[in-house]
C-alpha cells in the first residue's frame, strides 16, 4: 500500500516470521502450555529436547534481529521487533496467569494485542518502514490495522479450537 522495495519488505516479513516460529516454539515447551504437537507433528522439544528448544528459538530471535540489523533502517526496525518480543514476552505471562479461565473481554482483547498483535503490528510497521514511509500517521494507521487484523485472526484461531472469545465486532471497535 506504501510502495517500496519488495525486497526490503521480504526480509523484513522473514525477520517477523522468525519471532513468530520462535514464540511458537517457546509456548508449546513444558513450562508454558506443554503441547506435544505443533501442526500435526511432535513439538520442537518433544523431538529433541526443551533445552534444545529454548536454544532454537533463541537463536531465531537472534537472526531477525540481525536482518534488521542489516537493514536499510537498522535503528527503526530492530526497535520495531524489540517492541514486538518485549509485547510477545508480555502477553505469554498475561495467558499464563489465566490458565484453564475464560478471559474477560478486555483481559483477551490485552492479551491478544500483547501476543498475537505483536507479530501483526510489527509485520505492519517493517512494511512501512521498507516503503520508506516514517511519517507518525503512517506509523500509526499500519499499528491499528495490524491490531485490528491481530484481533480477527486470534479471534477466528480461537473459534477454530472451540476456545470462548468475544464476538468479532468488539475486537476492533477501538481500532476504527
Amino acid at each position: 500500500a506504501c510502495g517500496g522495495d519488495t525486497g526490503v519488505a521480504l526480509r523484513f516479513g522473514i525477520a517477523v516470521e522468525f519471532i513468530h516460529r520462535a514464540s511458537l516454539i517457546q509456548d508449546d515447551l513444558p513450562c508454558m502450555d506443554a503441547a506435544e504437537e505443533r501442526s500435526g507433528r511432535a513439538a520442537l522439544h518433544a523431538h529433541c529436547s526443551p533445552a534444545e528448544a529454548v536454544l532454537t528459538s533463541d537463536l531465531m530471535i537472534s537472526h531477525a534481529f540481525r536482518i534488521c540489523g542489516e537493514s536499510t533502517r537498522p535503528a527503526e526496525s530492530v526497535a520495531v521487533v524489540s517492541t514486538a518480543v518485549a509485547d510477545l514476552c508480555r502477553g505469554q505471562a498475561s495467558d499464563l496467569r489465566w490458565t484453564g479461565e475464560s478471559l474477560p473481554e478486555d483481559d483477551w482483547r490485552d492479551v491478544c494485542d500483547a501476543k498475537t498483535g505483536a507479530l501483526f503490528v510489527s509485520a505492519a510497521k517493517l512494511g512501512v518502514l521498507a516503503a520508506g514511509q516514517i511519517d507518525g500517521d503512517v506509523v500509526s494507521i499500519a499499528t491499528r490495522f495490524g491490531r485490528a487484523l491481530g484481533r480477527l485472526y486470534q479471534w477466528h484461531d480461537d473459534a477454530a479450537d472451540g476456545d470462548a472469545s468475544p464476538a468479532p465486532a468488539a475486537l476492533v471497535q477501538a481500532e476504527i
